[in-house]
This record gives structure tokens, C-alpha cells and sequence, in this order.
């Protein structure tokens, strides 16, 4: 272990800690900053956050029949204040408009009734009526909720359907858990798993290739004990990269309570206040947990594949331009199977086990075929 310690030593050094700082905080900055100063972005999302918020308080995680009722009678009382509200203003009786249904219903090719809606909507914001715009969503997603998840896949395979029926029946659907929640998550997480790919490898790029350069191998593999050193430095990697994926999801997770979405952690992800449905009926939380989970499977597979090119190459350029492609593979192409689109309904259920599975297959049977390599290297 005190072989393991001095290594680590080496990759963590203060060059190294304070280039991934930089990245850390320019590439949080430019991908992950908005997702928590605009959250939630606009309206009526915003008002819908808040009366989600209500709901939850009121009904708890879900809501029946019982206490759909209830919101009706709650959009009901809203509209008497409309109603009160329009029947205050001259501008509204010039217009025409006595009641809030005059008024969700008027005609937007008329100049004039354009210009009022703009004007309350929009110059003045008037929080009551986009509190019922957003309270009108989502009773008509309620309301329509068996129909809703069905033309989300209008072409299905027998599995698929019969998991559709099976979240319908079993009233799991019936969650509260806006849609722009989860996809903030999402959005954030996916930015998250790219800060921490570029942070593996700029961590574990020189591991192999910084003793090439400096000739130390010369002296390594004048014995058997100097060759175990690749072992080692595996393991060196091995560790270091989890340690390093655990202070930055602890830090991005930290920034991430910021949007104050805890009050959504027991809701279920196949809810019809989402767009997106789970083959496994996790609550959000859960879903949570499994994209850290599957972080760290990504951060070992990226860790072997880094060092096998790091052992390969006789220079730093040859390391960059060799892990180039796999990047943009990784970020353009596999993330979105591996992090942001993990098990939905979309995809065959074991697409992302199955890729986990080869990618990690992959990197160990290189790391494998080159310690055998190395046992027999002659250095010359």
C-alpha cells in the first residue's frame, strides 16, 4: 500500500489538482450554472413547481380520484378570484371580458384582446392566472392519464405494452413529478458525467507514459518486484479515480440542492407529469442513486481504457490523440444509453446492462493481454 500512497502522490500533485479545479469550475460554469440559477425556467413551469409543491404537501406523492376532486374545487375557488379580479378593471369590461373563461378563451387574432392577454400575461405578470394555467395542465393530464402514456409509444413491442399496462394499472402513474424536474436532473447529471470524464483523464493520462519518459522503467524492470509496478499503478488508478468521482459528485450534488427538489425524491419517474417512463418503477431518488452507480461502472470502464493507452504510448501526445475519439464517442454517442437515457421505456431493457457489461469486459481484457506483455518485455 505505501507503493499505492506514493503513486497517488504523483497523480495527485498540485499541477494535476489545480487543472481539474479549472475545469471543474469552467465547465460547470458553462454547462451546469444554468440548469441551477433558471431553475425552474419561465411560466408556467415556475408556477407549476410551486403548486407541485402544494399538492405534495396536501395529497402526499400521489394523487387519487378522492383528491383530484379536491383540486378541482381548488381551480374552482381560483377562478371565483379571476373572475373577481377581471370584474375590477375597466380595461377588461372595454374589452368584453367578464369572466376568466371570456378571458381563457378570447380571441388572439383580435388586436385588441391580443394586446390585454400580453398585457397581464406578460407586462404584468399576473401570478393568479398563471397559477391556473399551470393548475389547468396539470388537471387535464390527470384527467387524461391512461390515454397519455399509451400515445407516448404509439409503436410498441409486446414487452413494452405490457409494462404501459402495467404502470396504468397499478396507479404508479398517478405521481407527482413535473416533467422539467426530472429533465433538469437529467440535463445536469449528463454535464456532471462529462466534467468527470475530462477529469479522469487528465488525472490518469501520464500514469504509465510519465516513466517512459523519464526512463525509470529501465530501472523497474531489472527485477521481478519492478515489474509488479504495473499492477500497482492499475490499482493506483483504480482508487484515485474513485476518489476523485466521489469529491465531485459530493461537490455537484451540493450545488444541485440549490433547486430545492428533495419534496420530489419519494415520487415515482413513470408519472404522467413526465415525459419520460423507467422499465423498473423507481421513485426519483432511486433513479438518483442508480445514475451515481452507474457513474462509477463509467469511471472504472474510462479508467482501464486510459491506462491500457497510457501503457502503450511513448509520449503524451500519442495519449491524447488516441483517447480524442474515444471522447467524443463517449460524450456524443454513449452517454446518452449509459446516463441520460438509463433504462426508459424507449430502449430494450438491458441495453445499458449489456453495454456497461462489454465496455468493462473490454477494458479488462486489454489490461489483462498488456500485463502479460509487460511480464515478458524486454527494455532495451
Amino acid at each position: 500500500m505505501r507503493l499505492v500512497y506514493y503513486e497517488m502522490k504523483k497523480l495527485f500533485n498540485w499541477k494535476n489538482i489545480l487543472l481539474i479545479i479549472l475545469i471543474n469550475i469552467v465547465m460547470n460554469y458553462l454547462f451546469i450554472d444554468f440548469h441551477i440559477k433558471h431553475f425552474p425556467n419561465g411560466r408556467p413551469i415556475l408556477d407549476e413547481y410551486h403548486l407541485s409543491k402544494e399538492m405534495i404537501e396536501k395529497y402526499g406523492v400521489s394523487i387519487d380520484e378522492k383528491e383530484f376532486t379536491d383540486l378541482k374545487k381548488w381551480y374552482e375557488n381560483m377562478v371565483k378570484q379571476a373572475d373577481q379580479y377581471i370584474q375590477s378593471r375597466e380595461d377588461f369590461a372595454h374589452a368584453g371580458i367578464r369572466t376568466y373563461e371570456d378571458f381563457r378563451t378570447a380571441d388572439h387574432s383580435n388586436d385588441e384582446l391580443r394586446a390585454l392577454h400580453s398585457q397581464v400575461m406578460f407586462t404584468e405578470q399576473v401570478d393568479l392566472f398563471w397559477k391556473l394555467e399551470a393548475l389547468e395542465y396539470i388537471m387535464g393530464q390527470y384527467e387524461k392519464r391512461d390515454r397519455w402514456i399509451k400515445r407516448l409509444y404509439e409503436e410498441v413491442t409486446p414487452k413494452q405494452e405490457e409494462k404501459i399496462n402495467q404502470i396504468i394499472d397499478s396507479g404508479t402513474n398517478q405521481s407527482i413529478l413535473p416533467w422539467f424536474v426530472f429533465e433538469n436532473y437529467n440535463h445536469i447529471i449528463k454535464n456532471v458525467t462529462i466534467i468527470i470524464i475530462v477529469s479522469i483523464i487528465v488525472l490518469l493520462s501520464p500514469i504509465y507514459v510519465s516513466d517512459k519518459r523519464n526512463h525509470v522503467r529501465l530501472l523497474q524492470y531489472t527485477s521481478k518486484k519492478g515489474r509488479s509496478v504495473f499492477t500497482t499503478k492499475l490499482m493506483t488508478a483504480l482508487i484515485s479515480t474513485f476518489l476523485l468521482i466521489t469529491v465531485q459528485l459530493i461537490g455537484y450534488f451540493t450545488i444541485y440542492s440549490q433547486n430545492q427538489v428533495h419534496m420530489f425524491f419519494a415520487s415515482k419517474v413513470n408519472s404522467i407529469f413526465n415525459y419520460v417512463q423507467l422499465w423498473y418503477d423507481l421513485s426519483f431518488f432511486q433513479y438518483i442513486v442508480m445514475t451515481v452507480v452507474a457513474i462509477y461502472l463509467l469511471g472504472i470502464i474510462l479508467s482501464l481504457i486510459v491506462c491500457f493507452i497510457s501503457s502503450i504510448s511513448s509520449n503524451y501526445l500519442m495519449v491524447i490523440g488516441m483517447q480524442v475519439p474515444i471522447f467524443l464517442g463517449l460524450v456524443g454517442y454513449l452517454l446518452k444509453y449509459l446516463i441520460e437515457n438509463v433504462t426508459t421505456l424507449r430502449l430494450p431493457k438491458y441495453l445499458a446492462p449489456s453495454l456497461y457489461l462489454a465496455l468493462l469486459f473490454i477494458g479488462i481484457i486489454f489490461m489483462i493481454l498488456r500485463w502479460k506483455k509487460e511480464k515478458v518485455l524486454d527494455i532495451v
